[in-house]
């Protein structure tokens, strides 16, 4: 009994440690890192559970520091094209704590990446009542929200039909629906909503009175939680990445990647002040050795936005390759 007990004990407080690392490294991108260990629960096909994780100071510098400045001077290029305004860039490799970034504390408007928090409270709920995501709402707005976005739904939903919570949630992510969002957004309570986005260490939207307020490391972080299962328990942790590699849009990260290679990503754009920003973030699925990269864009053009962010993809896929065959 005392060493189930003991056993019970540890387990928790790796979990709560785990957490607390999380949180220390959501407040900056890292140097390079040389030796790390880590203990991970495994099991999973989309997350990977940190239960322990301890990282040196040396090792993966002179193995990443190639890598940097080709992201580095990738970003530079394009940047310096006509139509580019703006890049950020961050990467990390998702086992052993590697992170790299490029302009990373730019801030940009979130756009429709900030319906990944909002899927994340809506798992939250589902956690405490597996019949949450059966109940119907009635979708009577007669604002349509996709108005005027370059990547509308594929299927829009239609007025004065009723949708469960479970498809809702599935729009909002798959097809990032914006009807769907805001139907979600208003059925849920404004204290979960500030709970979740308080937990996750998430600016209220609104609060700065600026739309540019969240940089790509602010947004990669939502997806750093979801994979190390440290929010959402580990089955729905699955359950919402799983969503995530049925986005609809492919012309960003996705399209950097070779066919068959898993991705679970989210996408957002907005034109705001006269620029268009076009944002992409995500896990990639590489073999043994998934990675997370996020861009975030401002400039002229949606479809020069969206080369860029395939290109960037393109450059860092080619370099993870690389380093696995060294």
């Amino acid at each position: 009994m005392r060493s189930k007990m003991l056993v019970g004990l540890l387990l928790l407080v790796s979990v709560g440690l785990g957490i607390v690392i999380d949180r220390l490294y959501l407040k900056s991108s890292e140097e390079p890192r040389t030796s790390t260990h880590q203990i991970r629960q495994g099991g999973y096909s989309l997350i990977n559970p940190l239960l322990e994780c301890e990282v040196a100071q040396e090792v993966l510098t002179k193995q990443f520091i190639s890598f940097r400045y080709k992201i580095e001077e990738t970003v530079r290029v394009i940047e310096a094209r006509p139509g580019i305004d703006n890049i950020s860039v961050y990467f990390r490799n998702l086992n052993n704590g590697v992170g790299i970034g490029v302009n990373e504390k730019e801030d940009f408007s979130p756009a429709s990446l900030l319906k990944v928090p909002i899927m994340i409270a809506y798992f939250k709920q589902y956690e405490s009542n597996t019949s949450y995501f059966e109940q119907k709402l009635l979708y009577d707005d007669p604002v349509d929200r996709n108005v005027g976005e370059t990547v509308r739904p594929k299927s829009p939903m239609k007025f004065g039909e009723e949708y469960t919570v479970r498809d809702l949630v599935f729009r909002m992510m798959a097809f990032s629906d914006n009807n769907a969002m805001a139907l979600l957004v208003k059925n849920l309570p404004l204290d979960t909503q500030d709970k979740v986005f308080t937990d996750l260490g998430i600016t209220i939207p609104g609060v700065r009175g600026t739309e540019d307020f969240m940089s790509v490391v602010d947004n990669a972080s939502f997806f750093r939680i979801l994979f190390n299962a440290s929010y959402l328990n580990k089955d729905t942790s699955q359950q919402a990445l799983e969503l995530l590699t049925k986005t609809s849009f492919t012309d960003g990260i996705r399209g950097g990647v070779p066919p068959g290679v898993g991705v679970a990503n989210k996408f957002g754009e907005r034109l705001l002040d006269g620029k268009q920003q076009l944002h992409d973030c995500g896990i990639v699925y590489f073999k043994d050795s998934p990675y997370l990269l996020c861009i975030m864009s401002r400039g002229e053009d949606f479809k020069r936005l969206a080369a860029s962010i395939r290109e960037i993809s393109r450059v860092v896929y080619s370099e993870v390759e690389k380093q696995q065959v060294k």
